[in-house]
């Protein structure tokens, strides 16, 4: 049924103006259906496949889904994948190694003059930051653990600001006070694209230890600003980040990991600095541009550009 009610608005369109090609964000509904309607594209068909999805998409790997779309995808039709981490997500689903492209996302990046990189004094309360939707992938009570392990050791002068809103949110609360960590940890809700990015530029580090992640824009939104990162190995940001360079990859599920960072960055902070600044160019490399152009070499059936490599 989805099928049929997108050929027919896409042929209403049509009537209107041709086609060039067509993206599609996700395999639900236009995705699954792309073999119903894509011959009504004069161009290619892009279908790109976001981090959440093997984790929210679980009836995508029933054996007729997975027969339905290495038989009736389109000739046409490329899967385009944002990080290296849904590769195996994808084979499951059955794609073929010549049908599938991956394309890093990218960020918008503040100009270099006006961001800088963290300056801890002896005695300043270290800022650490997450904006995440409040959900179990995202590690928030992972950060909550390790923090309250590296109070235990000495790390005193921390406060914890979570930006985004969820059905995690309360739970996250009640683990706040179970860990005597009330008035160090503070819920500021949902805000707006500019306030988040305010917080973000506002921390001295960024941490989401979350294992749900395929790319992660949100780390490179933090990179940019000069804040070091801590994500998860073998997860997004480690697409994109080397260890101890531009970046800080945690086991997953570790929280005794992460408070290892937090205590070494806490006892050497020239290491913030120097992440920072590398952070800021590896970000720099990420751009909408870049991401814009390989999308359009695959709609125009040329060459992928820079910025995007086939997996």
């Amino acid at each position: 049924m989805a099928g049929a009610s997108i050929r027919r608005f896409v042929r209403r369109l049509k009537q209107r103006q041709g086609f060039d090609g067509a993206i599609v964000h996700g395999l639900r509904y236009a995705g699954l259906s792309v073999d119903a309607w894509s011959d009504e594209i004069d161009g290619n068909v892009i279908c790109i496949l976001h981090g959440v999805e093997p984790f929210y998409d679980s009836s995508l790997l029933k054996l007729y889904t997975r027969r339905f779309l290495r038989y009736h995808f389109h000739d046409n039709a490329r899967l385009v994948i944002v990080g290296k981490y849904l590769k195996d997500h994808a084979e499951d689903l059955g794609f073929r190694f010549s049908q599938t492209t991956r394309v890093p996302n990218g960020t918008e990046l503040p100009p270099r003059d006006s961001v800088s990189p963290i300056a801890l004094t002896p005695g300043r309360t270290v800022n650490i930051c997450s904006v995440s939707n409040l959900i179990k992938v995202k590690g928030i009570e992972d950060t909550l653990a390790a923090l309250k392990i590296t109070t235990s050791l000495g790390f005193q002068d921390w406060k914890y600001t979570i930006v985004g809103d969820g059905p995690e949110r309360m739970n996250l609360m009640h683990l706040v006070d179970e860990l005597g960590l009330s008035g160090r940890v503070h819920f500021l809700g949902r805000l707006s694209r500019s306030e988040t990015l305010r917080e973000i530029s506002a921390c001295d580090l960024f941490c989401l230890p979350s294992w749900g992640e395929a790319f992660g824009i949100v780390y490179l939104e933090a990179m940019s600003r000069m804040r070091p990162v801590i994500g998860c190995q073998n997860c997004g940001p480690a697409d994109f980040t080397t260890h101890d360079y531009d970046g800080l990859l945690v086991p997953p599920k570790s929280p005794e990991s992460i408070s290892q960072e937090l205590l070494r960055l806490w006892q050497a902070p020239d290491s913030l600095r120097r992440i920072g600044i590398n952070g800021r160019n590896t970000a720099e490399t990420y751009s909408w541009i870049n991401n814009a152009q390989a999308l359009t070499s695959l709609l125009e059936l040329t060459d992928v550009s820079a910025g995007a490599s086939a997996q």
